[in-house]
């Protein structure tokens, strides 16, 4: 801004009309490495004043310069009788400014059209890409073509904090909040069973769960938690030869898996398609090996029991099969020909597997080629009768047992 004050030539002593000029002319140079080689061509002239009075006197010239900074004004009169009551030099610039989360500091546009104005985001915010805008030589700040008008976003854990409808901060989330996601939504309450402590050591961008329940995804901020299942109580075993019956109290949304250890290599069948996964309260167990335990742990498991955190609901029972009646040892005498006695000392096995009769026994005699006869009894030896020269296999086993229980004996039969 330039004020400035003509003197009327009539009021100068002794003054000649013609002695006053009616052009005075400023000059603008910026960036000069020295003051004196000024630059008075019209590519510098920023303003020339004129008057309507003609005059024709030519003069010596007269001019002064003046700097501020980096800028060089000169003035260029020919005694234009003029008085500078005021020069005030001012420049347009985009200010400092917080838009969208994006800090942009004070830029000068200098003497293009706009200039490139460089961010960076708040606290706690984020972007892609630095935050972009350009400051045009009015001063005014102006954003991009084909730029997001949002530069930045809230980091996890942080929500937006408004100042006359513009973004400015991004605060942590409060007590029993969260935001998992980057980006400029609000914070969301726990879910259930969790919470959040307003605490600078509480992580903001997720909820714990309360002692005792768990997620099945630890890292699913946006589910709740729950309890894990408890094990399978009032667990029953009951066994019949080589089958048995498991099953426990029931319980809701729950399902099972069982481990055993022996199974798979014994080849044991189950009343259910897979062991690994079912929701029957009950397993029946059939082809079971002969004195064997079958060593069983059942879980009981819920969503959350994928979660390594989560102790196992487990309970650990055993299958003990009967004992296997094994006949120690047989004996054949030949006492005349055609005819042999087989005898055997009775099996050593607890009380409490022999009937209360004693064990049916059944003799096998077998050749090479053909079963040559079956004999029953409950004695410890028995003779047979009718044998053709040739070589037997004895086998001795106990009636209803599916397994053959005795070592087989050769024996050749001859004529005596």
């Amino acid at each position: 801004m330039i004020r400035l004050s003509v003197e009327d030539c009539k009021k100068i002593p002794n003054a000649q009309k013609s002695d006053c000029k009616n052009k005075l002319t400023f000059y603008l140079n910026t960036a000069r490495e020295n003051d004196e080689d000024f630059d008075f061509s019209s590519e510098a002239k920023i303003h020339t004043f004129e008057w309507q009075e003609p005059l024709t006197l030519i003069v010596d010239l007269n001019s002064q310069k003046r700097r501020t900074g980096n800028i060089f004004i000169g003035i260029k009169d020919q005694a234009s009788c003029t008085s500078i009551k005021e020069l005030t030099v001012s420049a347009r610039y985009c200010n400092n400014i917080v838009q969208n989360l994006a800090v942009f500091n004070k830029t000068y546009p200098v003497t293009s059209s706009y200039v490139s104005m460089r961010g960076h985001c708040v606290d706690h915010a984020v972007s892609s890409q630095p935050p972009k805008v350009y400051c045009t030589i009015s001063g005014i700040m102006e954003i991009p073509k084909n730029s997001p008008t949002t530069f930045c976003s809230c980091d996890k854990g942080y929500e937006v904090k408004k100042d006359f409808q513009n973004f400015v901060e991004c605060h942590a989330c409060g007590y029993n909040h969260y935001k998992s996601e980057i980006g400029n939504t609000p914070c969301l309450q726990c879910p259930r069973n969790t919470k959040r402590e307003d605490s600078p050591f509480s992580r903001p961008d997720i909820c714990k769960c309360k002692n005792g329940y768990y997620r099945a995804n630890p890292s699913d901020a946006s589910s709740g938690c729950s309890l894990p299942p408890k094990k399978p109580v009032n667990v029953t075993v009951k066994v019949q030869k080589t089958t048995a019956t498991v099953s426990w109290l029931p319980s809701h949304l729950v399902w099972y898996r069982i481990e055993c250890d022996l199974c798979n290599s014994h080849g044991v069948s189950y009343s259910i398609d897979d062991l690994s996964h079912f929701v029957d309260n009950r397993v029946d167990f059939s082809e079971l090996y002969l004195s064997t335990n079958y060593t069983l742990r059942i879980y009981a498991e819920n969503a959350v029991s994928i979660n390594k955190e989560v102790p196992p609901s487990v309970v650990m029972v055993v299958i003990p099969t009967p004992q296997r009646v094994r006949i120690p040892s047989i004996q054949v005498v030949q006492n005349k020909a055609g005819e042999a006695t087989v005898s055997w000392k009775p099996p050593k096995m607890n009380s409490e597997f022999i009937p209360s009769k004693g064990f049916e026994y059944v003799l096998s005699v077998v050749t090479s080629e053909v079963t040559a006869g079956k004999y029953n009894t409950r004695q410890h030896s028995i003779t047979v009768k009718g044998l053709l020269p040739n070589t037997y296999r004895f086998q001795v086993h106990v009636k209803d047992e599916e397994t053959v229980l005795s070592d087989s004996v050769e024996f050749l039969i001859k004529f005596l």
